[in-house]
């Protein structure tokens, strides 16, 4: 999301000046949460959904049920091993392995695949907006799986949230609420 567009100081600059990080977590709150000497403020829930690049959903096997997905490649993100396992049980489907597939480094790399055409990728929700917007993943299913746990921005509990942190906490809820992701 490059840098802050009143204070000039990148995200990674502030992660750098320990002021704050992203983190994925279990279900707290919707407010301010102190928990093992970090504050964490809520940003979004972990909702995930297949996507499928229109390519594949073109020229491909028909995906019109959960249970179509048989017939095609998984694509997994090794920072997330279990979304499609956690996925499939919320819908299920029982006769599919969600830990088979093609693995890749990360769910921006699952994603392009899925764009590409080499299978079907599973993401969470806000972190595909603007592709799902733009049509270039489409998901072929209403069907979405809410996980227990959540986005926060964590920062050190002794630290006063400065400046430079609020403004980009209040960036980050914007550029969500305005991505339809919230």
């Amino acid at each position: 999301m490059g840098s802050s567009p009143t204070s000039g100081r990148s995200a990674d600059a502030l992660t750098r000046q320990n002021h704050a990080r992203a983190r994925c977590s279990f279900p707290h709150p919707r407010h301010l949460v102190i928990a093992n000497a970090h504050a964490s403020y809520y940003l979004a829930p972990i909702e995930l959904m297949p996507m499928i690049g229109r390519k594949l959903l073109r020229h491909g096997m028909p995906l019109a049920a959960p249970a179509d997905l048989r017939r095609h490649t998984l694509l997994h993100s090794l920072a997330r091993p279990d979304d499609w396992a956690s996925w499939l049980a919320s819908v299920g489907e029982k006769k599919i392995d969600g830990y088979d597939g093609l693995k890749f480094e990360s769910s921006a790399l699952a994603f392009e695949a899925a764009v590409q055409g080499m299978g079907v990728a599973i993401g969470s929700r806000v972190l595909i907006t603007e592709a799902l917007a733009e049509g270039t993943l489409i998901s072929p299913f209403a069907l979405t799986c809410r996980l227990s746990s959540n986005y926060y921005l964590v920062r050190p509990a002794g630290r006063t949230a400065s400046r430079a942190l609020r403004i980009f906490r209040q960036y980050l809820l914007d550029e969500l609420q305005r991505r339809g992701a919230v």
